[in-house]
């Protein structure tokens, strides 16, 4: 049997919670790597080959996917972060400053959703410049 089983659409895991939040945190970088790579993609396509349905898609996800990502750190892999580290560690700190990046980060990923999404009203693209900089 695999480590983990298909049934009616969602993910049963026989393996050990430190697993499942291990391959859920590997599973989150990887959805947030391939978007960044739709992010450069689009960056490299302006101001005139941009792909309008790529960047609406990307517009649509982004931040749901950043919010997500952020909600399971903070409320299942920090919390068992901090119940196995050494107490001689400042942990806390670390996570205490992961979660004020956070809050950045979605405060970011919603601005630069606004930019695509103006930039493609834009019927001449006057922003391509600052947009391509926003998305590197």
């Amino acid at each position: 049997m695999s480590e983990n089983d298909a049934i009616g659409g969602k993910m049963k895991w026989s393996a050990s919670p430190r697993s499942f939040l291990a391959q859920t945190f590997v599973d989150n970088l990887d959805r947030q790597q391939a978007i960044c790579t739709e992010l450069e993609a689009i960056a490299d396509s302006l101001p005139a080959s941009v792909n309008h349905q790529m960047c609406i898609q990307v517009t649509r996800s982004l931040l749901p996917l950043i919010k997500q990502a952020h909600r399971f750190e903070e409320d299942q892999l920090f919390p068992q972060l901090l119940k196995v580290s050494d107490p001689n560690l400042d942990l806390a700190q670390t996570i205490k400053r992961l979660q004020a990046e956070h809050l950045s980060d979605e405060d970011y990923a919603e601005e630069l959703c606004n930019a695509i999404s103006s930039f493609l009203s834009d019927a001449y693209h006057s922003k391509a410049e600052n947009l391509g900089w926003m998305l590197r």
